[in-house]
Protein backbone atom coordinates (compact mmCIF):
# COMPACT_ATOMS: atom_id res chain seq x y z
CA UNK A 1 0.00 0.00 0.00
CA UNK A 2 2.64 2.44 0.92
CA UNK A 3 4.20 1.77 -1.98
CA UNK A 4 1.19 2.52 -4.34
CA UNK A 5 1.04 5.98 -2.87
CA UNK A 6 4.55 6.60 -3.29
CA UNK A 7 4.75 5.95 -6.90
CA UNK A 8 1.54 7.87 -7.22
CA UNK A 9 2.79 10.62 -5.75
CA UNK A 10 6.16 10.78 -8.09
CA UNK A 11 3.83 10.41 -10.86
CA UNK A 12 1.88 13.33 -10.04
CA UNK A 13 5.23 14.87 -9.42
CA UNK A 14 6.49 14.37 -12.58
CA UNK A 15 3.26 15.07 -14.24
CA UNK A 16 3.27 18.76 -12.16
CA UNK A 17 6.27 19.07 -13.35
CA UNK A 18 5.95 19.05 -17.03
CA UNK A 19 2.63 20.94 -17.16
CA UNK A 20 4.98 23.56 -15.46
CA UNK A 21 7.51 23.26 -18.05
CA UNK A 22 4.96 23.65 -20.59
CA UNK A 23 3.15 26.85 -19.19
CA UNK A 24 6.98 28.42 -18.88
CA UNK A 25 6.84 27.86 -22.63
CA UNK A 26 4.08 28.94 -23.35
CA UNK A 27 4.87 32.23 -21.28
CA UNK A 28 7.45 33.18 -23.88
CA UNK A 29 4.72 33.74 -26.23
CA UNK A 30 3.47 36.31 -24.76
CA UNK A 31 3.81 40.06 -24.49
CA UNK A 32 6.20 41.64 -22.25
CA UNK A 33 4.62 43.02 -19.83
CA UNK A 34 5.05 47.03 -18.10
CA UNK A 35 6.24 44.97 -15.01
CA UNK A 36 9.46 45.19 -12.64
CA UNK A 37 10.30 41.40 -10.94
CA UNK A 38 12.83 42.76 -7.84
CA UNK A 39 15.04 40.55 -6.37
CA UNK A 40 17.39 41.12 -2.84
CA UNK A 41 19.40 38.64 -0.85
CA UNK A 42 18.33 35.36 -2.91
CA UNK A 43 14.45 36.22 -1.05
CA UNK A 44 15.58 37.71 1.76
CA UNK A 45 12.76 40.39 1.42
CA UNK A 46 12.13 44.30 1.08
CA UNK A 47 15.91 45.94 1.47
CA UNK A 48 19.28 47.01 -0.21
CA UNK A 49 19.65 49.05 -3.60
CA UNK A 50 16.41 47.34 -5.03
CA UNK A 51 14.09 48.68 -1.98
CA UNK A 52 15.48 52.30 -2.55
CA UNK A 53 15.02 52.27 -6.71
CA UNK A 54 11.27 50.68 -6.20
CA UNK A 55 10.57 53.17 -3.52
CA UNK A 56 11.52 55.79 -6.28
CA UNK A 57 9.48 54.57 -8.60
CA UNK A 58 6.27 54.59 -6.13
CA UNK A 59 6.91 57.92 -5.64
CA UNK A 60 7.17 59.08 -8.84
CA UNK A 61 4.16 57.27 -9.59
CA UNK A 62 5.39 55.17 -12.80
CA UNK A 63 2.74 53.13 -13.87
CA UNK A 64 4.29 49.52 -13.88
CA UNK A 65 3.67 46.20 -11.61
CA UNK A 66 5.71 45.51 -9.41
CA UNK A 67 6.97 41.78 -7.97
CA UNK A 68 9.16 40.82 -5.46
CA UNK A 69 10.78 37.64 -4.75
CA UNK A 70 10.55 36.29 -1.25
CA UNK A 71 11.10 33.08 0.65
CA UNK A 72 8.31 34.41 3.52
CA UNK A 73 5.30 35.66 1.84
CA UNK A 74 4.30 37.28 5.20
CA UNK A 75 7.58 39.83 4.63
CA UNK A 76 6.57 43.22 4.44
CA UNK A 77 6.36 45.41 1.41
CA UNK A 78 4.34 48.51 -0.10
CA UNK A 79 1.00 47.67 -0.71
CA UNK A 80 1.61 48.61 -4.62
CA UNK A 81 3.70 45.47 -4.52
CA UNK A 82 3.10 41.42 -5.76
CA UNK A 83 4.45 39.12 -3.31
CA UNK A 84 5.35 35.89 -5.18
CA UNK A 85 7.44 32.81 -3.61
CA UNK A 86 11.26 32.90 -4.83
CA UNK A 87 12.16 30.19 -7.46
CA UNK A 88 8.69 29.35 -7.61
CA UNK A 89 6.98 28.42 -11.15
CA UNK A 90 5.00 31.91 -10.46
CA UNK A 91 8.30 33.59 -9.88
CA UNK A 92 9.28 32.02 -13.20
CA UNK A 93 6.70 33.40 -14.88
CA UNK A 94 7.17 36.88 -14.09
CA UNK A 95 10.95 36.60 -15.26
CA UNK A 96 9.33 35.51 -18.29
CA UNK A 97 6.62 37.81 -19.06
CA UNK A 98 8.43 41.30 -17.32
CA UNK A 99 10.21 44.25 -18.96
CA UNK A 100 12.60 44.14 -16.29
CA UNK A 101 15.01 42.27 -13.98
CA UNK A 102 16.36 44.09 -10.58
CA UNK A 103 18.68 41.94 -8.79
CA UNK A 104 21.83 42.82 -6.13
CA UNK A 105 23.07 39.09 -6.03
CA UNK A 106 24.48 37.50 -9.03
CA UNK A 107 23.96 33.67 -8.07
CA UNK A 108 20.50 33.62 -8.44
CA UNK A 109 18.96 31.48 -11.23
CA UNK A 110 16.87 33.26 -14.05
CA UNK A 111 15.29 31.92 -16.79
CA UNK A 112 16.66 32.78 -20.48
CA UNK A 113 16.19 36.40 -21.14
CA UNK A 114 14.07 37.39 -24.20
CA UNK A 115 14.30 40.57 -26.24
CA UNK A 116 13.33 43.77 -25.11
CA UNK A 117 14.24 42.56 -21.51
CA UNK A 118 16.56 44.59 -19.25
CA UNK A 119 18.19 43.41 -16.40
CA UNK A 120 19.98 45.72 -13.82
CA UNK A 121 22.49 44.23 -11.41
CA UNK A 122 22.86 46.57 -8.62
CA UNK A 123 25.62 44.40 -6.71
CA UNK A 124 25.46 44.99 -2.87
CA UNK A 125 27.68 47.27 -1.89
CA UNK A 126 29.04 50.51 -3.09
CA UNK A 127 32.82 50.63 -2.10
CA UNK A 128 35.03 47.98 -0.27
CA UNK A 129 38.85 47.23 0.46
CA UNK A 130 38.04 43.44 -0.25
CA UNK A 131 38.87 41.26 -3.58
CA UNK A 132 34.98 40.18 -4.84
CA UNK A 133 34.14 38.09 -7.60
CA UNK A 134 37.51 37.62 -10.13
CA UNK A 135 39.40 38.73 -7.57
CA UNK A 136 39.18 35.65 -5.17
CA UNK A 137 37.96 33.16 -8.08
CA UNK A 138 40.40 30.36 -6.67
CA UNK A 139 38.16 30.63 -3.03
CA UNK A 140 35.07 30.67 -4.83
CA UNK A 141 32.59 27.15 -5.43
CA UNK A 142 32.59 25.84 -9.37
CA UNK A 143 28.64 26.17 -9.12
CA UNK A 144 28.91 29.70 -7.51
CA UNK A 145 31.39 30.95 -10.64
CA UNK A 146 29.03 29.27 -12.96
CA UNK A 147 26.30 31.20 -11.94
CA UNK A 148 28.23 34.11 -12.01
CA UNK A 149 29.39 34.14 -15.02
CA UNK A 150 25.58 33.57 -16.34
CA UNK A 151 24.56 36.36 -14.24
CA UNK A 152 26.47 38.26 -15.98
CA UNK A 153 25.81 37.25 -18.83
CA UNK A 154 22.44 38.43 -19.14
CA UNK A 155 23.17 41.69 -17.42
CA UNK A 156 22.28 44.72 -19.15
CA UNK A 157 23.99 47.53 -17.06
CA UNK A 158 25.90 47.86 -13.31
CA UNK A 159 26.55 50.91 -11.85
CA UNK A 160 28.48 52.69 -8.71
CA UNK A 161 29.66 55.80 -7.05
CA UNK A 162 33.19 56.04 -7.38
CA UNK A 163 36.14 55.57 -10.13
CA UNK A 164 38.12 52.86 -8.18
CA UNK A 165 35.35 50.71 -7.47
CA UNK A 166 34.03 51.34 -11.83
CA UNK A 167 37.09 49.67 -12.49
CA UNK A 168 36.84 46.57 -10.09
CA UNK A 169 33.21 46.60 -11.47
CA UNK A 170 34.43 46.68 -15.49
CA UNK A 171 37.37 43.80 -14.37
CA UNK A 172 36.13 41.44 -11.63
CA UNK A 173 32.84 40.45 -12.54
CA UNK A 174 32.99 38.57 -15.74
CA UNK A 175 31.28 41.47 -17.24
CA UNK A 176 31.61 43.37 -20.59
CA UNK A 177 28.70 45.44 -20.27
CA UNK A 178 28.27 49.04 -19.58
CA UNK A 179 29.14 50.48 -15.97
CA UNK A 180 28.17 53.62 -15.77
CA UNK A 181 28.34 56.74 -12.54
CA UNK A 182 24.75 56.58 -10.86
CA UNK A 183 25.00 57.17 -7.81
CA UNK A 184 23.79 54.72 -4.64
CA UNK A 185 20.30 54.87 -3.99
CA UNK A 186 20.58 53.30 -0.62
CA UNK A 187 23.14 55.84 0.17
CA UNK A 188 20.34 58.42 0.20
CA UNK A 189 19.38 58.05 4.08
CA UNK A 190 22.52 58.24 5.13
CA UNK A 191 23.52 61.74 3.25
CA UNK A 192 19.73 62.93 4.01
CA UNK A 193 18.81 60.83 7.03
CA UNK A 194 14.69 60.98 7.24
CA UNK A 195 13.77 61.29 10.76
CA UNK A 196 11.04 58.45 10.68
CA UNK A 197 13.87 55.97 9.82
CA UNK A 198 16.00 56.83 13.36
CA UNK A 199 12.69 56.49 14.87
CA UNK A 200 11.91 53.61 13.02
CA UNK A 201 14.78 52.02 14.72
CA UNK A 202 14.66 53.48 18.13
CA UNK A 203 11.35 51.71 18.07
CA UNK A 204 12.56 48.17 16.81
CA UNK A 205 15.16 48.47 19.78
CA UNK A 206 13.35 50.19 22.15
CA UNK A 207 16.50 52.61 22.57
CA UNK A 208 14.70 56.03 24.25
CA UNK A 209 15.48 59.50 22.52
CA UNK A 210 18.41 60.06 24.99
CA UNK A 211 20.91 57.94 24.09
CA UNK A 212 23.14 57.20 21.33
CA UNK A 213 23.75 54.52 19.11
CA UNK A 214 26.46 52.21 17.44
CA UNK A 215 26.64 49.70 15.58
CA UNK A 216 29.02 46.59 15.37
CA UNK A 217 28.84 45.05 11.83
CA UNK A 218 31.24 43.07 10.86
CA UNK A 219 32.13 40.33 7.83
CA UNK A 220 32.00 37.06 7.87
CA UNK A 221 35.15 34.72 8.02
CA UNK A 222 35.10 31.44 5.34
CA UNK A 223 35.51 29.30 8.70
CA UNK A 224 32.42 31.11 10.18
CA UNK A 225 34.82 30.95 13.86
CA UNK A 226 32.61 33.00 16.34
CA UNK A 227 35.38 33.70 18.63
CA UNK A 228 36.34 37.11 16.61
CA UNK A 229 33.10 38.49 17.71
CA UNK A 230 33.29 37.98 20.73
CA UNK A 231 34.86 40.94 22.77
CA UNK A 232 34.56 43.24 25.75
CA UNK A 233 31.29 45.45 24.22
CA UNK A 234 30.60 47.18 27.36
CA UNK A 235 34.03 48.47 27.90
CA UNK A 236 34.19 49.71 24.30
CA UNK A 237 30.51 51.37 25.38
CA UNK A 238 32.24 53.14 28.21
CA UNK A 239 35.07 54.32 26.23
CA UNK A 240 32.24 55.57 23.55
CA UNK A 241 30.53 57.67 26.52
CA UNK A 242 33.72 59.61 27.75
CA UNK A 243 34.57 60.37 24.37
CA UNK A 244 31.71 61.62 22.61
CA UNK A 245 29.07 61.98 25.92
CA UNK A 246 25.92 60.84 26.51
CA UNK A 247 24.79 57.33 27.17
CA UNK A 248 25.38 54.36 24.37
CA UNK A 249 23.60 51.47 22.96
CA UNK A 250 25.40 48.90 21.14
CA UNK A 251 23.52 46.96 17.72
CA UNK A 252 25.24 43.85 17.07
CA UNK A 253 24.60 42.99 13.42
CA UNK A 254 26.18 40.32 12.16
CA UNK A 255 26.74 39.21 8.34
CA UNK A 256 23.84 37.72 6.29
CA UNK A 257 26.30 34.74 5.85
CA UNK A 258 26.48 33.46 9.46
CA UNK A 259 23.11 35.37 10.59
CA UNK A 260 21.35 31.61 11.29
CA UNK A 261 24.24 30.75 13.13
CA UNK A 262 24.53 30.32 16.77
CA UNK A 263 27.57 32.27 18.19
CA UNK A 264 26.89 32.45 21.56
CA UNK A 265 27.09 36.29 21.92
CA UNK A 266 25.47 37.57 25.16
CA UNK A 267 22.64 40.46 25.11
CA UNK A 268 21.73 42.98 27.44
CA UNK A 269 19.57 46.28 27.55
CA UNK A 270 22.22 48.20 26.04
CA UNK A 271 23.70 45.47 23.68
CA UNK A 272 20.85 44.39 21.56
CA UNK A 273 20.96 41.96 18.66
CA UNK A 274 20.56 43.66 15.01
CA UNK A 275 21.29 40.63 13.36
CA UNK A 276 17.76 39.63 12.01
CA UNK A 277 16.81 43.81 11.20
CA UNK A 278 16.84 43.77 7.06
CA UNK A 279 17.88 46.92 6.60
CA UNK A 280 21.20 46.95 6.72
CA UNK A 281 21.18 50.73 5.72
CA UNK A 282 18.57 51.62 8.34
CA UNK A 283 20.85 50.62 10.87
CA UNK A 284 23.47 53.01 9.73
CA UNK A 285 21.25 55.94 9.26
CA UNK A 286 20.03 55.06 12.76
CA UNK A 287 23.43 55.30 14.53
CA UNK A 288 26.06 57.82 15.28
CA UNK A 289 29.15 55.50 15.59
CA UNK A 290 30.11 52.16 13.54
CA UNK A 291 32.83 49.88 14.41
CA UNK A 292 33.55 47.08 11.82
CA UNK A 293 36.73 44.90 9.72
CA UNK A 294 36.35 44.65 6.42
CA UNK A 295 33.08 45.43 5.81
CA UNK A 296 32.08 47.58 2.99
CA UNK A 297 29.86 49.55 5.52
CA UNK A 298 32.79 51.30 6.45
CA UNK A 299 32.59 53.62 3.25
CA UNK A 300 29.28 54.15 3.90
CA UNK A 301 29.36 55.91 7.23
CA UNK A 302 33.13 57.22 5.84
CA UNK A 303 30.45 59.13 3.20
CA UNK A 304 28.09 60.24 5.63
CA UNK A 305 31.26 61.90 7.82
CA UNK A 306 30.09 59.68 10.74
CA UNK A 307 32.78 58.17 12.93
CA UNK A 308 34.36 54.61 11.79
CA UNK A 309 36.54 52.73 13.94
CA UNK A 310 38.47 49.49 12.77
CA UNK A 311 38.93 46.72 14.70
CA UNK A 312 39.21 42.62 14.34
CA UNK A 313 41.84 40.02 15.85
CA UNK A 314 42.25 38.65 12.97
CA UNK A 315 43.49 41.61 11.33
CA UNK A 316 46.38 40.39 9.92
CA UNK A 317 45.28 36.77 9.32
CA UNK A 318 41.69 37.58 7.43
CA UNK A 319 44.10 38.82 3.96
CA UNK A 320 45.61 35.72 4.00
CA UNK A 321 43.20 32.78 4.55
CA UNK A 322 39.84 34.61 3.78
CA UNK A 323 40.22 37.58 1.54
CA UNK A 324 42.90 39.68 -0.29
CA UNK A 325 42.18 43.09 0.50
CA UNK A 326 43.04 45.39 -3.39
CA UNK A 327 43.06 48.66 -1.34
CA UNK A 328 45.93 49.34 1.23
CA UNK A 329 44.52 49.77 4.75
CA UNK A 330 47.27 53.01 4.95
CA UNK A 331 45.11 54.77 2.91
CA UNK A 332 41.92 54.00 4.70
CA UNK A 333 41.13 57.21 6.92
CA UNK A 334 40.28 55.04 10.11
CA UNK A 335 42.43 53.48 13.07
CA UNK A 336 42.59 50.40 12.58
CA UNK A 337 43.01 48.61 16.03
CA UNK A 338 43.59 44.67 16.66
CA UNK A 339 42.80 44.17 20.60
CA UNK A 340 40.22 45.86 22.86
CA UNK A 341 43.17 47.98 24.57
CA UNK A 342 43.60 49.53 20.78
CA UNK A 343 40.65 50.31 19.94
CA UNK A 344 39.12 52.04 23.22
CA UNK A 345 42.64 54.03 22.47
CA UNK A 346 41.96 55.01 19.12
CA UNK A 347 38.04 56.00 20.74
CA UNK A 348 39.06 58.27 23.68
CA UNK A 349 41.95 60.22 20.89
CA UNK A 350 39.68 60.04 18.16
CA UNK A 351 40.20 63.89 16.76
CA UNK A 352 36.75 64.73 14.60
CA UNK A 353 38.98 68.08 12.25
CA UNK A 354 42.04 65.16 11.51
CA UNK A 355 39.04 62.43 10.82
CA UNK A 356 36.74 64.66 8.04
CA UNK A 357 40.57 65.85 6.27
CA UNK A 358 41.11 62.00 5.92
CA UNK A 359 38.09 61.43 5.31
CA UNK A 360 38.06 63.75 2.18
CA UNK A 361 41.05 63.12 0.97
CA UNK A 362 40.14 59.58 1.00
CA UNK A 363 36.96 60.35 -0.72
CA UNK A 364 39.00 62.46 -3.27
CA UNK A 365 41.46 59.08 -3.81
CA UNK A 366 38.67 56.77 -4.93
CA UNK A 367 36.84 59.44 -6.88
CA UNK A 368 33.52 58.99 -4.87
CA UNK A 369 30.33 61.33 -5.97
CA UNK A 370 27.28 60.97 -5.33
CA UNK A 371 24.72 63.57 -4.08
CA UNK A 372 22.13 61.20 -2.64
CA UNK A 373 19.52 60.84 -5.77
CA UNK A 374 20.81 58.12 -7.21
CA UNK A 375 17.65 56.64 -7.03
CA UNK A 376 16.38 59.16 -9.84
CA UNK A 377 18.90 58.37 -12.07
CA UNK A 378 19.06 55.24 -11.76
CA UNK A 379 14.79 55.57 -12.26
CA UNK A 380 15.05 58.04 -15.62
CA UNK A 381 16.45 54.91 -16.82
CA UNK A 382 14.23 51.94 -16.13
CA UNK A 383 11.63 54.72 -17.47
CA UNK A 384 13.33 54.32 -20.92
CA UNK A 385 13.01 50.09 -20.64
CA UNK A 386 8.89 50.27 -19.69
Amino acid sequence: MFGIKRRTKHFLTVICNSIGKFLLYAARLLPLQNKIVFNAWIGKGFCDEPKYILLELLKQKVNAKYIWLVNDLNAETPPQVKKVKYGSWLANFHYITAKIWIDNTKSSPKPQKRLGQFYLQTWHGCWGPKGAEQAVENQLSKEYIEAAKLDASKTDLMYINNEYEKQIYENSFWYDGPVINANFSSLSILLRTPEDVVTKIRKAFDISLDRKIVIYAPTFRNEFSAEVYIWDYERIIRALENRFGGEFVLLVRLHPNIATRELGLKYSSIIKDATQYLDMYELLAASDVLITDISSTMSVMAFAKRPVFLFAKDFDEYAVSDRPLIYPLKKLPFTISRSVDELEKSIIEFDKKAYDFKTDAFMSDIGFHDDGHGAEKICRILLRQL
